[in-house]
């Protein structure tokens, strides 16, 4: 009877062991399942950033270029402009025929 006691003892005590074993292992898991994610969110975030700076600066270079071809279309509307005025007041066909070349020449 004593050793049936003692027995009983024994299997109570591995069961007990073997449940706060599987416990600890549940928890290592849990707690690498939820710092896999927290890691996984963080970077997400920081991507989203990276993308947002992205865009702005895309935005900004965007603008710059758009603003720079403005310029360049105006500097050379002018000079267009200023070589048919030349144009207009050219006294024979062999001025004329230079003035509208130079024009071409712009334009290319």
């Amino acid at each position: 009877m004593e050793r049936r006691k003692i027995e009983g003892k024994t299997l109570i005590l591995n069961a007990v062991k073997y449940m706060e074993e599987f416990d600890n292992k549940m928890n290592e898991v849990a707690m690498a399942i939820v710092g896999f994610f927290r890691d996984l969110a963080t970077k997400i975030d920081a991507n989203k950033e990276k993308l947002k700076q992205t865009e702005i600066g895309f935005q900004v270079a965007l603008a710059q270029c758009g603003d720079h071809h403005d310029e360049l279309a105006s500097n050379q509307e002018d000079q267009l402009t200023a070589k048919v005025e030349e144009m207009c007041q050219a006294i024979h066909h062999v001025e004329l025929n230079e003035k509208l070349q130079q024009c071409f020449d712009l334009l290319d």
